[in-house]
């Protein structure tokens, strides 16, 4: 992947600064020392497998789940993210490549035990692949299951949810 963390090639380095690239880092050596800060995570196999919710089995394990979500959505997403945790930093929101957000940071994240879910595609290159209304919100998979069983006590049964959720409904 050409943008991920898992390409230390010089092709990726230069994509990132100014001339040839992309323009996201004003020079070389500032986009090295970014890529610096993203150490290569180990793999498993040789491909990623991205399925839809309603098409997962049985003997699938997830290692992150991935929303693309409007405003009222991240809303609700970023709230109940937070709901177990006092740190303002439950949710995150670092710089990279869109499929950074989606893929690289959500699997350090749980690779890490601090599963902090990663909003994103902040991305130029990937925004103009997206409709313009939408963000990425990904949460590795460990997180994502407390975030499910804490619904019930959550926010998500009070009045000022129904208001968010009635206004979804009608956009």
């Amino acid at each position: 992947m050409y943008h991920c963390p898992t390409d230390t090639s010089t092709t990726r380095k230069n994509s990132l600064y100014t001339g040839e690239g992309e323009r996201y880092k004003q020079t070389p050596e500032l986009a090295a020392e970014a890529l610096a800060q993203l150490p290569v995570l180990p793999i498993k196999g040789e491909n990623l497998i991205f399925k839809r919710w309603d098409k997962l089995e049985a003997e699938d394990t997830p290692e992150a789940v991935i929303f693309f979500a409007s405003a009222d959505v991240l809303s609700g997403l970023f709230t109940l993210a937070c709901f177990d945790n006092a740190d303002p930093d439950a949710v995150i929101a670092p710089f990279g490549a869109g499929c950074a957000s989606i893929i690289y940071h959500p699997y350090r994240e749980q690779l890490n035990g601090t599963n902090r879910a990663v909003l994103g595609s902040f991305d130029p290159s990937a925004r103009k692949c997206m409709k313009s209304d939408l963000l990425s919100f990904a949460i590795p998979f460990n997180k994502f299951k407390k975030m499910v069983l804490q619904m019930e006590e959550s926010f998500l049964k009070t009045a000022t949810w129904d208001v968010i959720k009635k206004r979804m409904g009608s956009s």
